[in-house]
């Protein structure tokens, strides 16, 4: 449900619905596509399809394991999928760590902050190259919670958690629901 909020003239905002307490003359930023208003009893209704959504995106990160923590869209951020597990996400591989990258901190060549920043690179590397990873990036700002999904369990470092930190610094608006 969405929060009433109050505005000015007597207007109040309900997800995409501008709610009047009284008849008055309102500005072109108030009127729907085709330009009517619904009256209703002591309050109009206006409809506003191309209001901006009050609920800004909320990004989390869970366990493919964990389902209950699973929040709005999923995208799985692993390269592999989960074994024994039916497809309950969207993949998104501009997330994907490189092969490299996860050869070497499984051998342990590298710690997770190294992990993190080369990591880090190689999404600017792919965002620089890649139009459809922009055209995500930009999706993102849109109202819609989602969740990043990979292996490790909660409280283990793993790189969904530096996808996340990416995310929020790339994308306006975005806010962070809970990294699990």
């Amino acid at each position: 449900m969405y929060p009433v909020i109050p505005a000015k003239a007597g207007i109040h905002v309900v997800g995409n619905l501008h709610i009047c307490r009284y008849w008055e003359p309102l500005d072109s930023r108030f009127r729907g596509n085709d330009g009517f208003f619904l009256r209703l009893g002591r309050f109009d209704i206006i409809p506003f399809p191309n209001a901006i959504n009050l609920k800004q995106p909320m990004l989390y990160t869970a366990s493919f394991y964990e389902p209950r923590h699973w929040v709005g869209v999923r995208y799985r951020i692993s390269r592999a999928h989960p074994r024994g597990r039916r497809t309950e996400w969207e993949v998104q591989p501009a997330l994907y760590p490189s092969r490299g990258l996860l050869t070497e901190y499984r051998s342990g060549s590298i710690d997770f902050p190294t992990l993190d920043i080369r990591y880090r690179e190689e999404l600017e590397i792919t965002l620089e190259r890649s139009g459809d990873f922009r055209e995500f990036l930009e999706g993102l700002a849109e109202p819609g919670d989602f969740t990043l999904l990979c292996f490790e369990p909660e409280g283990t470092p793993c790189h969904r958690r530096s996808a996340a930190a990416w995310l929020l610094e790339r994308v306006p608006g975005l806010e962070l629901g809970r990294l699990r």
